[in-house]
């Protein structure tokens, strides 16, 4: 059974890439032993076939470990000196420009969608989030009242803080912090929020869109104009800004 030898860089979603990759030429994955040294080196090995079992071709294997060597540097996270600053797709925004302290995290969500508040605040719990501070806005027919947001920070209780949402829709905002340090969301807890916001609003099962790219590029991955990615999908459009340095992500990829 062909063995796929993977060693390179390690980083935070490195194995989703691998799996991705592996997904879209369609392989499936018998056997897997994934080890990481303490210099920060991943040494994975995957031993794959065709889906209906059958030992991949010279030309297959070699495919393999070229989209794997492509997709691994190319969806690697930026260097140390790059930071999230903002991401706008769609029904999410999550933001760390609009205020001094915490990040802003907005989702726009229909309004018939029961437990979804219970989601949200199961999701942000579940990665360690505290929500300090939030706002849910379901329509002018059912406004808060003004006395309501009395001792809100400015950046919540300003009158445009919470749009106005769309028809049969809810806005739901949250000024949030990382539970143990304090600080605004970073790079990596972005990454996870964003597809587990995109899981539970059912937008991030099978991604037609290379893992990691959506905090990486300019364009919205929900748009058609990324050039360096596989396939494109239909969407809202939107704009992320995350300064960004260039992916490490070097190594050797070998498939016998």
């Amino acid at each position: 059974m062909p063995a796929a030898v993977l060693q390179v860089a390690d980083y935070p979603g490195l194995l989703r890439v691998i799996t991705w990759v592996m997904n879209g030429l369609l392989c499936r994955v018998h056997n897997a032993v994934l080890k990481s040294s303490e210099d920060g080196m991943a040494s994975d090995v995957f031993w794959v076939t065709d889906l209906r079992g059958r030992k991949l071709s010279d030309a297959g294997a070699d495919d393999v470990a070229d989209r794997l060597e492509e997709f691994v540097s190319y969806c690697a996270p930026p260097n140390q000196g790059g930071e999230f600053t903002e991401y706008n797709c769609g029904d999410i925004s999550i933001s760390n420009l609009t205020h001094p302290q915490w990040t802003e995290v907005s989702v726009v969500a229909n309004i018939f969608s029961p437990g979804l508040l219970f989601e949200m605040s199961s999701i942000f719990h579940g990665q360690g989030i505290v929500i300090c501070e939030g706002l849910v806005r379901g329509g002018s027919e059912s406004p808060i009242p003004p006395d309501m947001l009395a001792g809100l920070a400015a950046a919540a209780a300003d009158g445009d803080g919470v749009p106005e949402p769309p028809p049969s829709s809810r806005v739901m905002r949250f000024w949030v912090k990382e539970g143990k340090s304090g600080s605004k969301l970073d790079y990596a807890d972005v990454s996870a929020l964003l597809y587990t916001l995109r899981v539970v609003l059912g937008d991030g099962g099978l991604p037609t869109r290379p893992p990691n790219r959506e905090l990486n590029d300019l364009a919205c991955p929900c748009s058609d104009t990324d050039d360096g990615a596989a396939s494109s999908g239909g969407g809202n459009g939107g704009n992320v800004n995350a300064v960004r340095g260039t992916g490490t992500a070097k190594g050797r990829f070998t498939l016998a």
